[in-house]
């Protein structure tokens, strides 16, 4: 936080130096009115004292954001006045004139002193630590000859490490700082949780996430479970999904939003004024100056938040809005007006299709939580249009415009990697035991592909048992590599279809961007690198030449 108090302080002292100028802007602004008594002029006033409020309250110069905000006002009230200039009351005139000589004073004076952003303001912007992710979990086994081997097994095959304890030695374990660590708690066909309430409610108090696996889903059980401070319950029969999904979600909780906002401010100083505090908040800030690069950008960042400035000249910040909603496919990004405008009527602001507005004097603070949340349930609403229900992957269209967005930002420098993924013979596993358990094994697949991957990595399902992998940055052979460890992996994991256990394979094929000129062309290698795979025998993966 340090850098980004010495920026913060920085920049606003490069504002300190311009309130001299700024000031003498508007003597010289309020001189040409005072001898004309034009409505031009005294527009032309308007502007500069509303632009002038919003800074200066950005940059902590409160004395000259609030004589701003009433000069303004003043100006307002002769602007909408009917009839021509001459109307005008001298009263009128009177007390326009003492509002600018207050904030005159208050510029003077801010241009002399000015109060740094103390270091303790920034505390509460700081990014959430991500928890380190041991992928380790406990298993407590309560009752003799229940241990579930094969779930373990598969959970062990996607890098998770299961260690055998017993409630006694996890009582005295002490988890390191900030650590959050997951334990299974076996019951085997035990129905009496009578002496383990207290045990399971020390575990909770000590930060434990428990899991406890009861022999019939049973409501009675689980409040009591719920009392103790259990993360989740869990009932046989079990299949490998849901211990896979409970498992992950103990493991990885969901992070601190990584929000992506797309800035459109005129004023370059308050831009990037904002932009280095939501950077120090841990997001990603993209600052557009130009109104009329927005339909690019927003297609290019692929933001999260879209957030305007409402006075701009060459297009105002509703008209902004109004020009992005006509279009069905930014209907569901969020806008938010971010002003030093204090009278903009919201209702207003819905009707143009914004979602909020904040002030530029907002404490920091509460401008990261609220953009934090609404970053969240937009992502909530993305996901509901954009991932496949049964694998949580991307569906088949969103997978396809990230492909389409992936090999546009490729170059030869940093190839684009697409693999088609495709289960060997799945037909028989959906013939043979049913779809129930055909959907438990993309979905094992699907975990496994999110796990193994990076986070860069883009994977979506493409079609029944096909999948769709992009790699950015990624090499053929590297991507190759990387698949074919997957394929290992995969190969290894067991199911259960009733008392019968069973084994899946996959094929893939690949192709990066340094071997076509166009994504159809790629995916059509991709394709038939997967359909070779198949021809050599299963279980491999193939690279198209």
């Amino acid at each position: 936080m340090t850098d980004v108090h010495a920026r913060l302080n920085s920049l606003r002292d490069a504002f300190k130096q311009r309130l001299p100028a700024l000031r003498a802007e508007l003597a010289d602004q309020w001189r040409r009115f005072t001898e004309t008594r034009h409505r031009d002029s005294l527009a032309a006033l308007h502007l500069t004292v509303h632009s002038l409020k919003g800074s200066s309250g950005t940059f902590g110069f409160h004395s000259t954001s609030e004589a701003a905000r009433q000069f303004e006002q003043g100006i307002r009230r002769l602007l909408d006045t009917a009839g021509d200039d001459t109307s005008w009351e001298p009263s009128q005139l009177d007390r326009l004139s003492g509002a600018y000589a207050r904030l005159n004073a208050a510029l003077k004076l801010d241009a002399s002193q000015s109060t740094p952003m103390a270091s303790d303001d920034l505390n509460a912007l700081a990014p959430a630590r991500a928890e380190e992710w041991t992928r380790a979990l406990y298993y407590v086994q309560v009752q003799e000859g229940s241990k579930i081997e094969t779930l373990l097994g598969n959970l062990e095959a996607l890098g998770i490490q299961v260690i055998n304890d017993s409630l006694a030695s996890l009582l005295l374990l002490e988890p390191e700082p900030g650590a959050l660590p997951v334990v299974i708690v076996d019951l085997g066909d035990e129905t009496s949780l009578r002496t383990l309430v207290g045990p399971l409610k020390l575990l909770a108090r000590r930060c434990f996430r428990v899991l406890v696996l009861t022999p019939k889903a049973d409501f009675a059980t689980d409040l009591t479970l719920l009392r103790a401070g259990a993360f989740a319950s869990l009932s046989r029969p079990l299949s490998n999904d849901e211990l896979t999904r409970s498992v992950m979600r103990a493991l990885d909780p969901e992070p601190a939003i990584a929000c992506r906002i797309l800035m459109v401010d005129d004023q370059s100083d308050v831009a990037a004024y904002f932009q280095t505090l939501l950077q120090a908040a841990g997001m990603t800030v993209k600052v557009v100056l130009d109104p009329g690069r927005i339909y690019d950008q927003i297609d290019r960042f692929d933001p999260d938040i879209l957030l305007l400035d409402i006075n701009m000249p060459m297009a105002s910040g509703t008209e902004v809005a109004r020009v992005v909603r006509l279009h069905d496919r930014y209907l569901a990004l969020p806008i938010l007006f971010l002003t030093g405008e204090e009278s903009v009527e919201r209702t207003n602001l819905i009707d143009v299709g914004s979602d909020d507005i904040l002030s530029k004097s907002i404490d920091p603070s509460s401008l990261i939580s609220q953009l934090r949340t609404r970053a969240f349930r937009a992502r909530q609403i993305r996901a509901k249009m954009t991932v496949d229900a049964l694998s949580g992957l991307y569906n088949h269209g969103h997978i396809q415009h990230l492909a389409k967005q992936s090999f546009d930002q490729a170059s030869a420098s940093r190839p684009l990697s697409m693999a088609m993924i495709d289960l060997d013979r799945f037909k028989q596993v959906n013939d043979a035991w049913g779809h129930d358990v055909g959907d438990q094994v993309i979905t094992e697949l699907s975990q496994l592909l999110r796990l193994r991957l990076r986070s860069a990595d883009l994977v979506g399902r493409y079609g029944g048992e096909e999948f769709m992998v992009l790699m950015p940055a990624t090499q053929a052979e590297v991507a190759a590599r990387v698949l074919d460890e997957v394929r290992v992996t995969f190969s290894q994991m067991v199911f259960n279809a009733g008392d019968t256990s069973f084994q899946v394979t996959l094929s893939a094929g690949l192709c990066d961007t340094a071997l076509v000129d166009t994504l159809e062309k790629q995916f059509k290698k991709a394709d038939e690198a997967l359909y070779q795979a198949k021809k050599n025998g299963r279980n491999r993966v193939e690279i198209a030449r």
